[in-house]
């Protein structure tokens, strides 16, 4: 068996023959390649329809390559071996003139994968090149003819099938409109391997397009591509559009760089696909990828590189970064808006970094990040705004999100979502939440420092479930929302050098539930809010050197069994419009080293409602309030090295049957415009180690049926403008080791029927500047082991049906005066 090739310019009757084998072929074109058996050839040239004599034998040689040719108007014939054939051919084909190219034209483009072809076919323009794609099986040498003749601005048109591109250096100025993306593959395909990293294939001006009018759809274009990149390859100013598939795919170590306003758009799939390590594309400043299914997407480690390219109105997502070791890079002046779903979404252990990009408008979320090993970074410059369903950034499932001078915006549901057991975003210094909240649930923790919160509709952030945590530190501000923080359900919010401050409708800090608890630690500021602070319903507040001041309510509210607040050393509560902290319906407060101060108006502290309870530990001071405190309806005040002073009212105000306070060693009630200590209408009151002095009416004041004040060992009452003590209208006093002195009128006052004053071993009624006790109205007093001395009239005086019992005092009927039928019992 041999081959034979015609390469002349007309055509030639052969015919080979042997003992047993008999052929005659009439050959009309160059690019015929005969198979022919036999041992003699008879090649007869067409002269007169061949009926000339111009007869050539030619003895076969088997398995070579017979190429009968023209020569200066003869016919010659010359035998090859397979590897001296190809430069021959070369060499003849070169030589023909370029009037009869278009002869040889197919047999040039099969071979154009021979650099002297190629050189043919670039300075041939009788070669009508796109006719002759379907000649090769091979993509290869398709895309030599692409390669070659793309600079001639020719149309590939009606053609489905691939076209490989290798170690070129550039196609330019070609429109490639494609009939049929092939099933599974792509259109045009730069390949790699070694070495074509320096031979890059630069594309200018190329437009890759789908013609939908004359397409029957490939039956799965999921794969297909219009350009595949297994090599290096730049895009100028191009363009991939309305494919099936996908526009371009950048795989196995590919590396793809678009600039110049290339467009990818509107491809059934993917604008850009980057797959595998090693692969890469950069889009530069004013690329374009809109109306695709995917705007890019990056898979199984490959990577994104962008600066000033839009993704916009894509059918799913902007930025797709999924994998571990996937990553995309969004640098300035990027844009993702009004994508159906999300600008940018990042799973699967994907990576975006982001810095002065724009995610706008789109109807999901700007930015979601799902799934452990999944991160977003956000830069200086990013905006996150506007979305029209969801939110700026939302991050679940463990994915995790951080930025850096971010601003989240207007968006419909919420600024940033954190939800999940892992799922974690940290906001660090100028990041800016504004008209959309952040909120925390189910696990997820969001870490914020320098960040400002503002202009919230409802609360600037939520923590709700158990396990969700918030944690605000140095420089975050929560302004001008309804509500600044709220915590329920569980949740836990955690801040430090933050501050909450509102339009004076809710609260600074709202924790609700069992279970749930805000902790804040020091240079926290809670001010201008309806509440400083409000925990109900079994939530928990602990905070340390933390401001409540200038709230339209009160600093700090507790409400409801089971939910406490603890203020620990450097707190202050101060100038709120209503009380500093009140405790109600159960609630409980425990503070240590705490200011309340005011202006004169509500009280320091309330504490109102059976159940309900405030421990005032060492340190507390209770200033310049309505009153001190205030206990009422079955409320419980206990206090120790507490100071009330110069309050306007009272210093300690006990209201109602059930209502007690207990004061411990070390408290103080002092220059209270009032009393330092009233109880009224059944309240009780117990002290021990307390003292009462310089209050412009009484120490303490006891009125109404009921009503009880109990004073033991160490109790001071002294020096108040009008009484020591006062018990009126059927109150009780019980003194014990208790010294009344030094006040401006009496030590002890009692009077009214029921009224009764007991003082017990070790009192002292001395140097009161009018008598140590008086006793009137039907009242009565029941003194043992007491002293009276050195007051300016009488140590007692009894009058108006009143008595007056002394066993054992000093001196012997307590230097007593009676009068008005009053009666003194001296033992």
């Amino acid at each position: 068996m041999f081959y034979f090739y015609n390469l002349t310019r007309g055509k030639l009757r052969v015919s080979t023959y042997s003992d047993a084998v008999e052929a005659t072929y009439t050959v009309y074109k160059a690019d015929d390649k005969l198979s022919m058996e036999g041992n003699r050839i008879a090649i007869e040239p067409p002269g007169n329809e061949f009926m000339t004599k111009s007869t050539y034998h030619v003895q076969t040689m088997d398995g070579q390559n017979l190429v009968v040719y023209g020569d200066s108007g003869d016919y010659k014939w010359k035998w090859f071996k397979d590897e001296k054939i190809e430069d021959f051919l070369d060499s003849i084909l070169q030589s023909v003139q370029e009037s009869d190219r278009e002869h040889f034209a197919k047999l040039i483009m099969k071979r154009a994968d021979r650099p002297a072809m190629l050189a043919v076919m670039k300075s041939s323009p009788l070669i009508p090149w796109s006719s002759y794609l379907r000649c090769s099986d091979s993509p290869t040498i398709r895309g030599k003819i692409v390669a070659a003749i793309g600079i001639n601005d020719q149309t590939l048109k009606d053609y489905s099938g691939e076209i490989y591109l290798e170690n070129l250096e550039n196609l330019g100025d070609i429109d490639l409109t494609c009939k049929e993306l092939p099933t599974d593959k792509s259109v045009i395909v730069v390949k790699g391997g070694a070495g074509t990293e320096e031979k890059p294939v630069t594309m200018i001006n190329v437009r890759f397009r789908f013609d939908k009018e004359s397409s029957s759809v490939s039956t799965s274009p999921s794969e297909s591509f219009l350009l595949d990149v297994e090599s290096h390859v730049t895009l100028d100013t191009c363009e991939l559009s309305r494919s099936t598939g996908g526009g371009a795919l950048v795989h196995d170590g590919g590396q793809l760089k678009a600039t110049g306003a290339t467009e990818f758009i509107g491809n059934k799939k993917h604008g850009v696909t980057i797959s595998g390590a090693g692969s890469k594309a950069v889009l530069e400043k004013d690329c374009t990828l809109s109306e695709n299914v995917f705007g890019a997407f990056v898979e199984d480690g490959g990577r994104l590189e962008v600066t000033g390219t839009t993704f916009s109105g894509n059918k799913m997502h902007g930025v797709t970064v999924t994998d571990t070791g996937s990553t995309a890079v969004l640098e300035k002046d990027c844009t993702l808006s009004e994508n159906v779903f999300y600008g940018a979404f990042v799973l699967d252990g994907g990576r975006l970094e982001a810095t002065g990009t724009t995610f706008s408008g789109n109807k999901r979320d700007g930015v979601y990040v799902t799934g452990k090993g999944s991160k977003a970074v956000l830069k200086e410059g990013c905006t996150l705004s506007d979305t029209k369903e969801g939110g700026g950034a939302s991050v679940q499932d463990g994915g995790q999100l951080k930025a850096t001078g971010t601003t989240f915006s207007g968006n419909m549901l919420f600024g940033v979502w954190i939800t999940g057991t892992g799922s974690k975003a940290v906001l660090e210094k100028d990041c800016t939440l504004s008209e959309n909240d952040a909120h925390v649930r189910n696990g997820g923790r969001l870490v914020a420092t320098g960040t400002t919160f503002s202009g919230n509709k409802v609360f600037g952030v939520i923590v709700t479930g158990a396990g969700s945590t918030a944690v605000l530190k140095e420089g975050c501000m929560l302004s001008d929302n309804e509500s600044g923080a709220h915590v329920q359900d569980g949740g836990g919010l955690e801040a430090t050098g933050t501050t909450f401050s509102g339009k004076g409708k809710g609260d600074g800090v709202q924790v609700t539930g069992a279970g749930s608890t805000a902790v804040l630690e020091k240079d926290c500021t809670l001010s201008k809010n309806g509440h400083g602070a409000s925990v109900q319903d079994g939530g928990r507040l602990e905070a340390t050197r933390t401001t409540f001041s200038g709230n339209e309510k009160h600093g700090v509210r507790i409400l409801g069994t089971g939910s406490k607040a603890v203020l620990k050393e450097g707190c202050t509560l101060s100038d709120n419009v209503v009380h500093g902290a009140v405790v109600e319906d159960g609630g409980q407060l425990k503070a240590t080293g705490t200011t309340f101060s005011g202006k004169g108006k509500g009280d320091g502290v309330k504490v109102t409602g059976a159940g309900s309870m405030a421990v005032l530990e060492k340190d507390c001071t209770l200033s310049k309030n309505g009153h001190g405190a205030s206990v009422q309806d079955g409320g419980r005040l206990e206090a120790t090295r507490t100071t009330f002073s110069g309050n306007e009212k009272h210093g300690v105000r006990i209201l109602g049957t059930g209502s007690k306070a207990v004061l411990k060693e070390g408290c103080t009630l002092s220059d209270n415009v009032v009393d330092g200590a009233v109880v009224v209408d059944g309240g009780q009151l117990k002290a021990t180690g307390t003292t009462f002095s310089g209050n412009k009416k009484c120490g303490v004041k006891v009125s109404g049926t009921g009503s009880k004040a109990v004073l033991k060992e160490g109790c001071t009452l002294s020096k108040n403008e009008i009484r020591g003590a006062f018990v009126s209208d059927g109150g009780r006093l019980e003194a014990t080791g208790t010294t009344f002195s030094g006040n401006k009128r009496y030590g002890v006052k009692v009077s009214g029927t029921g009224s009764t004053a007991v003082l017990e071993e070790g009192c002292t009624l001395s140097d009161n500047e009018i008598r140590g006790a008086f006793v009137g109205d039907g009242g009565r007093l029941e003194a043992t082991g007491t002293t009276f001395s050195g007051n300016y009239n009488n140590g007692v005086q009894v009058g108006n049906d009143s008595t007056a019992v002394l066993t054992g005092c000093t001196p012997v009927g307590g230097d007593g005066l009676e009068e008005d039928n009053g009666t003194i019992i001296a033992r």
